[in-house]
């Protein structure tokens, strides 16, 4: 589980480096709806397996 939530935070930081590099606006609220989704997904994952560690 470490290894997948080690490569989410690898994506969130790739999409939060893009954002700061986009220089077209649109392109900037992309990447952080991306960030935003990545995150999210992220935390579902981790409470869902720590659901399943309860079983």
């Amino acid at each position: 589980m470490e290894v997948i939530v080690d490569q989410h935070q690898q994506v969130i930081e790739l999409y939060r480096y893009l954002a700061s590099r986009a220089e077209i606006s649109s392109a900037k609220e992309l990447m952080e709806s991306l960030r935003s989704l990545e995150e999210h997904e992220m935390m579902r994952m981790a409470q869902s397996a720590n659901r399943f560690g309860d079983l």
